[in-house]
């Protein structure tokens, strides 16, 4: 056994409207799939990423992954994967910058993971109610109003550093879970 093999446990948000994108259809595993690559490729520390001579930065909760790549592990071709990539942009779960080598994932559905039973928060995440305007030009941020005024992860705005707590902290955040994880 491995001394340095993490626990992981991924902390996902996903509206009634996402899921069925993600379930129905002859595609659904593709989508899944994907989306299981992109959550498990997102970074929890920030993290210096080179691609071909360019180095990239990538926050907590970003992934690297181009529609080649994507194409490669899925089993497709690239244009299905630059569709479903659209679509997951459009449903809110994604933000997608592209450049010339890579393109970045900021995930919106993932709230944060637990690692050896330590919170870490993903910066990135937003609430769903919010992911409901759509996208604006070719990358979707929501509108200022729509987030909350004080951050559930305690971090300061524009600090890219995830949030870390331990378990159980969590239930001040959430009462509901204080019978569940304490005994």
């Amino acid at each position: 056994m491995c001394k340095n093999k993490q626990t992981i446990h991924y902390c996902t948000i996903l509206s009634a409207e996402q899921w069925d994108f993600l379930l129905d259809g002859r595609f659904s595993g593709i989508r899944q799939e994907c989306l299981h690559r992109l959550m498990t490729d997102a970074v929890r520390t920030k993290t210096a990423y080179k691609i071909k001579g360019i180095e990239i930065v990538l926050e907590v909760g970003q992934a690297a992954a181009s529609d080649v790549e994507m194409a490669e592990y899925l089993g497709c071709n690239r244009k299905t994967v630059g569709k479903l990539i659209d679509s997951l942009n459009r449903l809110g779960m994604l933000t997608t910058r592209t450049n010339n080598r890579t393109s970045i994932h900021a995930l919106h559905f993932l709230t944060g993971w637990y690692v050896n039973g330590v919170l870490i928060t993903n910066p990135h995440y937003v609430r769903p109610s919010a992911t409901a305007k759509g996208q604006t030009g070719d990358v979707r941020t929501p509108l200022s109003n729509d987030l909350p005024l004080e951050s559930v992860q305690g971090i300061a705005p524009g600090d890219s550093q995830s949030g870390v707590r331990d378990a159980d902290s969590t239930t001040a955040l959430f009462p509901s879970l204080q019978d569940k994880y304490t005994t």
